[in-house]
């Protein structure tokens, strides 16, 4: 990473003890040093019951494009922060930044993935769609079905990735 740069972007690490205070002087300060704009985490382990909500909602606010002026990182921090995530009430987790708390995400976008599969018999006949079976394996190659309780089976999967404004 010695020779990485990350001119003004958002680093979000979304792990326990991403932001601890032992890290300041490692981690956040090497990020830091390669020009993350704004690095964000938590300071000890926090909850999934406040820690996966605030993670969903920490983009909500930054990716808001009806938001006047453009919402920031301390703007998403403080939502939080009142919706009861930060600090963690049951680990007293912080979820802080460092560096520039002013950073904005301009012209958001998600990438939806849209995936369907259908399971066919030998002669062609669909017998099941969606991901509601448990298959046991397949053979990629040929998408032949070579264990589990379709076996000798033929599977379509087709996927589609698109870029949606959030």
């Amino acid at each position: 990473m010695n020779n990485k740069h990350f001119p003004n972007s958002l680093f979000h690490l979304l792990v326990c003890h991403g932001a601890d205070p032992l890290a300041q002087n490692d981690m956040i300060k090497s990020f830091l040093d390669r020009g993350v704009g704004c690095y964000t985490g938590w300071t000890q382990n926090a909850s999934s019951t406040h820690g996966d909500p605030a993670a969903v909602q920490f983009f909500q606010v930054l990716c808001n494009s009806s938001a006047n002026p453009t919402n920031t990182v301390q703007n998403a921090i403080t939502q939080i922060s009142s919706a009861g995530h930060s600090p963690d009430p049951g680990t007293s987790a912080v979820l802080v930044a460092h560096g520039s708390n002013a950073m904005q995400i301009i012209n958001c976008y998600i990438i939806k993935e849209i995936s369907n599969i259908t399971i066919r018999d030998p002669s062609g006949k669909v017998i099941r769609k969606g991901f509601h079976d448990v298959l046991d394996a397949v053979e990629y190659g040929t998408n032949q079905i070579i264990g589990g309780k379709y076996s000798k089976l033929k599977i379509d999967h087709n996927v589609e990735l698109k870029k949606i404004k959030w």
